[in-house]
């Protein structure tokens, strides 16, 4: 198992995988510096892990950022 853990803008807890799918981006907040990136980054981990029949898992929470988990089989 890997574990990383971010603390940027977080998602709501409803629809934390969203942040999976290519050119998803997080909603610009309010007063915020505008965050650069194509949205690609976390579908491409999500495409190797899961062609070597792993998982990926996200827990986030909005305004205290995310983990995101990293199963890979024996």
């Amino acid at each position: 198992m890997i574990a990383v853990t971010d603390t940027g803008f977080g998602e709501s807890p409803r629809a934390p995988a969203a942040s999976l799918q290519r050119f998803y981006r997080v909603p610009q907040q309010a007063g915020a510096a505008r965050v650069s990136g194509t949205g690609l980054g976390l579908a491409i981990v999500k495409l190797i892990v899961e062609l070597h029949d792993g998982t990926v898992s996200v827990e986030s929470e909005v305004g205290v950022g995310g983990q995101f988990t990293i199963r890979l089989p024996r």
